[in-house]
């Protein structure tokens, strides 16, 4: 069927559209922005064992698809809800090195 073909399709194009922003994200921590581009990779490599443990709670204790993707779905608010609240509105800009002034003899 398409359905499937369709499905892992969007899985596949989702995944780089979704990493890349987080270059620039990361610009908004500054001093700090290896750290946030360090947690947000961790993150964006990790999430592809959530379909481990869903496939797990599905097999060992009956869970039903539905209702574990259901319930992923307070991961998306969890997001929506941080990112208003903790995420900066404006980058952090350095402070530029002080200019040097060459007197010449």
């Amino acid at each position: 069927t398409v359905l499937p073909v369709l499905g892992y399709f969007l899985l596949g194009i989702a995944g780089p559209f979704i990493q890349m922003p987080c270059f620039q994200f990361s610009e908004l921590f500054g001093t700090r922005k290896a750290s946030a581009m360090a947690y947000l990779i961790t993150c964006f490599e990790l999430s592809t064992g959530v379909f481990w443990v869903f496939g797990e709670l599905h097999r060992e204790w009956n869970i039903q698809r539905r209702e574990l993707f259901l319930g992923y779905s307070g991961v998306g608010l969890y997001c929506l809800v941080t990112g208003l609240f903790f995420w900066p509105d404006l980058p952090f800009r350095a402070q530029p090195p002080p200019q040097t002034h060459h007197h010449s003899n």
